[in-house]
């Protein structure tokens, strides 16, 4: 009797452990947390209005995975963005041309009480300037990818009132994931690392509206050009925790890894008591930095 018990105490162990290691390895999902408005991803749910896309196919509708209905539909021939397969990891993409394409989501509230997080994978093409996302002509959201002459390649957030974000790679997918979490301000990710937080946007409440992807949404203004692999977008700002769970599930299925563009130190000059150096940031914020020693604080030190 007293072996069964025992072998029944180890069994019902390690059950337990097995369940606990299993669970803390499974990857959070985007619908594991509350919130979530629209999750469209290349991997399902593209139709050419017929059956499932195929590579080469037009994209007639790209279904909300969200559970919401908030499908990405685009029904005017000649307007339609491409379907391509094993583009990033192996996974499909949505191609848009940056001539006609763009989809159009008929109404979504993408916020709830000035509060929203937005993540993007793409890919632009370099050299062009297009949205993302946008609410226009209406107002009120935009996400663009711009070229150099508008001091990129870049991202900009638009709430209202415009901010430039960090760079972006035109040669490979990037992650962007936008945190309203302050009325007047919006903390900008790239591939999971947090870059900056973009100010001087307007106190306002973004309401319903229609929500172009690929353009605004009349179709014709802001036509992005490149690849978009992934939209999530949730009416709240997720904490430090969310965001990392998210950015991993997309790291992760994409291959992607985060990179940072090292920053920069000139000196300027150089004596006996002092140093003064410019410092720039992989941001392109720039600092200078001046240090002075003297004698006996700094016994032993001298400069080369």
């Amino acid at each position: 009797m007293i072996k069964k018990e025992i072998q029944l105490f180890f069994s019902v162990l390690f059950c337990l452990t097995f369940s606990l290691n299993t669970t803390k390895t499974l990857a959070v999902a985007p619908s594991d947390l509350s919130g979530l408005q629209l999750w469209l991803k290349a991997d399902a749910g593209v139709s050419n209005g017929v059956t499932t896309a195929s590579d080469g196919d037009v994209v007639q509708t790209w279904s909300d995975q969200s559970g919401n209905s908030n499908d990405a539909i685009q029904n005017t021939p000649g307007r339609k963005p491409t379907y391509k397969t094993n583009i990033i990891n192996g996974l499909p993409v949505i191609r848009f041309d940056g001539t006609t394409d763009s989809l159009l989501v008929s109404n979504i509230a993408p916020e709830s009480g000035k509060r929203m997080t937005i993540f993007i994978v793409s890919t632009p093409t370099s050299g062009y300037s297009g949205a993302l996302l946008s609410t226009y002509p209406a107002g009120g959201l935009g996400v663009q990818s711009v070229t150099s002459s508008f001091g990129g390649p870049i991202y900009k957030f638009y709430l209202d009132a415009w901010s430039l974000a960090s760079e972006y790679d035109s040669s490979s997918p990037n992650i962007q994931t936008l945190v309203r979490s302050a009325n007047t301000s919006v903390d900008f990710y790239r591939n999971g690392i947090f870059r900056e937080t973009l100010t001087g946007i307007f106190n306002n409440s973004l309401p319903s509206n229609p929500l172009g992807i690929g353009a605004g949404t009349d179709s014709t203004s802001g036509i992005y050009r490149g690849d978009i692999a992934e939209i999530i977008i949730y009416n709240r700002a997720l904490n430090s925790t969310e965001i990392e769970d998210i950015n991993t599930y997309l790291k992760t299925k994409y291959s992607i890894t985060p990179t940072l563009t090292a920053g920069s130190v000139t000196l300027n000059s150089l004596t006996d008591t002092e140093v003064n150096a410019t410092v720039t940031s992989a941001a392109g914020t720039t600092g200078t930095y001046t240090n002075q020693w003297y004698a006996g604080l700094n016994a032993g030190f001298t400069p080369d």
